[in-house]
């Protein structure tokens, strides 16, 4: 008989890479009321003018492709909660008529995904 793992809180993973809460931290102070041209999604994966990629630096905290293996970091369910909370904490995109965040709320609400501070 096999039996599913919970998947980890916000907080349980803050407690085993405290990394986590600074990014976090610089994703929900970051300020771009005057670029209209700033995507949150593309902030998210990519960077953004001097921001490097978030999506790049997560990646060295948990999911599968962590550095150093371990039972709770290294899960998906991790990488799913960790990269959903800091793309959510990013600031909505600038007025330049960008809809994907808007785009990729609706698609987690028909999925039942929401994150979990």
């Amino acid at each position: 008989m096999s039996t599913l793992t919970p998947a980890p809180t916000w907080t349980e993973l803050v407690a085993l890479e405290p990394r986590l809460q600074a990014l976090y931290d610089e994703a929900h102070a970051l300020r771009v009321d005057d670029d209209p041209l700033f995507c949150g999604s593309f902030c998210y994966a990519i960077g953004h003018g001097e921001i490097p990629s978030f999506k790049r630096r997560i990646r060295e905290l948990v999911g599968w492709y962590r550095p150093e293996d371990h039972p709770v970091l290294s899960t998906s369910a991790a990488w799913l909660l960790v990269s959903q909370t800091i793309e959510d904490a990013l600031p909505d995109c600038g007025t330049g008529g960008c809809s994907c965040r808007a785009d990729a709320a609706e698609w987690r609400r028909a999925f039942g995904l929401t994150s979990s501070l």
